[in-house]
């Protein structure tokens, strides 16, 4: 999916929609008022983040970074809304944790591998596990979405938001007689949605019909995920990333342990339960 250019942030857009709502009602222009008005703005941006199925296409990012032999599990942090998909190297299918669980716990039992190509990834507890570990580095490759915020949208919905305050929250709380037909803002706001909707960059529809078979004649350094990644992509201290290895030189606690054959401090594999220290017990 090739993204079109981002709208520009507008760090003063949220300030111009409290003014102008607390003007439309003719509120008592304070603090208490702004930040009502504020609030009623961030409610009115999540029923705008859930009106649709798809993520707005201004909100969608990518992430990609190297991961090494036994890494299976990263913390989620910073700006992420929900994860779109995830590759590593190939496209993962989503699975509930239960699965992975019942995976690693087999492996385990049988002692039979737990490393290879990841095949599965699961959310679970604000984490991101994979299913098998990877056997060798490999890039994983993550889309999200952001949350919606009034600087991040669309110049053109600026009015919406305006529209959606009024008619969702601010007729609650009218004192100017200007909500007499309030629901004409709700519908307005609702057909602005709409209309954005009509006009996305998502590539749901031509993934469908993709029977493209590419011919490769050399190697890359995948210099143009790095690029376009949200954070860099060989910044091993994931100060801006969306995800981090869970476990990442930290021996003791509860660790993951691959299967290598021999004791070894932290990292990776196969979840096994462990006494706090420098070695695995």
């Amino acid at each position: 999916m090739i993204e079109p250019i981002y709208p520009p942030p507008d760090p003063e857009r949220e300030s111009r929609i409290v003014k102008d709502v607390i003007s439309l009602m003719k509120l008592q222009n304070d603090k208490a008022s702004t930040d009502r008005v504020a609030r009623w703005l961030f409610l009115t941006l999540i029923k705008a983040q859930v009106y649709t199925r798809l993520p707005w296409w201004f909100a969608r990012r990518l992430f990609a970074c190297m991961v090494y032999p036994g890494q299976d599990v990263f913390d989620l942090q910073g700006e992420l809304d929900k994860i779109i998909s995830a590759f590593c190297p190939v496209k993962l299918n989503i699975r509930p944790m239960d699965y992975i669980i019942n995976q690693r716990s087999s492996a385990h039992t049988h002692q039979r591998n737990d490393c290879g190509e990841p095949c599965y990834y699961a959310i679970h507890g604000g984490r991101l596990h994979l299913w098998p570990a990877p056997d060798e580095p490999m890039m994983l490759c993550v889309t999200y979405s952001l949350h919606l915020t009034p600087d991040i949208v669309p110049q053109e919905w600026e009015s919406y938001l305006l529209d959606g305050v009024i008619g969702l929250y601010g007729r609650h709380f009218d004192s100017s007689g200007l909500l007499e037909k309030a629901d004409e803002f709700v519908s307005r706001f609702y057909a602005g949605l709409k209309a954005s909707r009509s006009e996305h960059y998502d590539s749901e529809a031509w993934e469908r019909i993709d029977r493209a078979n590419p011919t490769t004649r050399g190697m890359s350094a995948s210099h143009a995920y790095g690029e376009v990644s949200s954070a860099p992509i060989d910044d091993q201290s994931f100060e801006n990333a969306i995800l981090k290895p869970a476990y990442n030189n930290a021996p003791g606690e509860i660790q993951i342990l691959a299967n290598k054959g021999s004791a070894q401090q932290n990292t990776r594999g196969t979840p096994i339960t462990q006494i706090k220290g420098t070695h695995q017990p």
